[in-house]
């Protein structure tokens, strides 16, 4: 897939010929975006305001729009992810200062919660690979079950980090095993 102006192109890989071009997709342009594991649903950040749009990659079109808060929040969405089990949809509101959690076993995914940041940013949201910790673009590491703060990333001199490209990587002696990605998609 990818993402130019306010069009949703995906490809074949085998032929690089075009699926599906879908469009219009956001407000004022694609803005980040993430797909569930079976390439059913992609949601794709707005341009101009806290939400997304759902699109069904299999039909090629937007099927919905979603709002984040009680009224339209006219920030720019520029992070969002699905957990590991694709329970959940979170998206970030980096003026705000906020990440909104949705329930994305409905569709359309329903808003459950809101996790308040220490810093406004760029907006990125990924998870770690069990799922158990998300990350975003501020130091702010959380308990991805409770939605708390449970911690800060901080260098080897005590200095907050901030990142919009945290990935996990495990080894076992001395070798990659396994990767995770910045990208919060679903791994269900």
């Amino acid at each position: 897939m990818l993402g130019t102006d306010n069009k949703l192109t995906i490809f074949d890989a085998r032929d690089d010929s075009v699926i599906h071009s879908i469009s219009p997709v956001g407000e004022v342009g694609v803005f980040p975006f993430t797909v569930d594991h079976a390439g059913k649903f992609a949601y794709v950040c707005l341009g101009a305001h806290v939400g997304f749009n759902i699109v069904d990659v299999p039909m090629g079109k937007v099927t919905g729009r979603v709002m984040a808060g009680p009224q339209p929040i006219a920030h720019r969405t520029h992070g969002v992810a699905l957990t590991p089990d694709e329970s959940e949809l979170w998206i970030s509101d980096q003026d705000g200062r906020k990440l909104f959690v949705f329930d994305a076993t409905r569709q359309p995914p329903e808003q459950k919660a809101s996790v308040d940041l220490s810093v406004g940013g760029h907006g990125w949201v990924t998870f770690s690979m069990d799922g158990r910790f998300a990350y975003c673009h501020t130091p702010d590491i959380f308990d991805a079950k409770t939605k708390q703060k449970i911690g800060e990333f901080k260098d080897e001199h005590g200095a907050l980090v901030s990142s919009s490209k945290f990935i996990e990587v495990h080894t076992r002696n001395g070798k990659v095993v396994a990767v995770g990605s910045e990208f919060g998609l679903g791994r269900k």
